[in-house]
């Protein structure tokens, strides 16, 4: 079980329902509000990147169908759950834009969602940060843009920032439907927000 340091109403909801981290509200308040996930329980194949420590997979469970497939990917390693539709993955997401890595075989193509909750190693530099976080939401979007099946859905974390705003835009163009999200369920003194991308073009 994570440990928790920021104990607002989200965290005592965290905390009371058993989930790993209070992410568990944020992919909830996206899927109540942009329909991320469809109504009609069919077997979907879902990719969620930066899935430490769990919270959004613990969400996911809870909604998809039996046979769906749920793949997880991060550097640090996820503890497992004791469920046959998690694949959980320790390595870098950068493989996944290799076709010959290992990690990137794995993984296949012709998902339904590709869901990334990325965020840097903060070095307390302003410019550098920004540029580590633009760094990996650009990677997150060639993911999804090679790995989603027509049609497919995606939600992207940035932080705001010109370049975010920038990298959002271009987004947009992939995608039938788009939203620019902030949430309810973040902390207030985060400056996240989520790029929803409904429908690959």
């Amino acid at each position: 079980m994570v440990e928790y340091k920021r104990k607002d109403r989200f965290y005592q909801k965290a905390r009371a329902g058993g989930y790993r981290s209070r992410a568990y509200f944020k992919l909830a308040e996206l899927d109540l509000s942009y329909k991320i996930l469809p109504k009609n329980q069919k077997p979907l194949k879902i990719l969620d990147l930066g899935a430490w420590p769990g919270s959004w997979i613990e969400y996911l469970l809870s909604k998809v169908a039996l046979n769906t497939l749920i793949m997880g990917v991060d550097l640090v390693r996820i503890d497992p759950f004791d469920d046959q539709r998690v694949k959980l993955f320790q390595g870098d997401i950068a493989d996944l834009l290799r076709d010959e890595s290992d990690l990137s075989r794995a993984i296949g193509k012709d998902f339904d969602l590709v869901l990334s909750d990325l965020s840097p190693k903060l070095t307390g530099i302003a410019e550098q940060d920004r540029t580590l976080a633009k760094e990996l939401a650009e990677s997150a979007g060639k993911i999804a843009n090679r790995r989603l099946k027509a049609g497919g859905n995606f939600v992207c974390k940035l932080f705001k920032s010109e370049e975010s705003a920038k990298l959002s835009k271009e987004f947009s163009k992939q995608y039938v439907k788009f939203f620019r999200a902030e949430l309810e369920s973040t902390r207030k003194t985060s400056n996240e927000f989520y790029f929803v991308g409904l429908g690959l073009k």
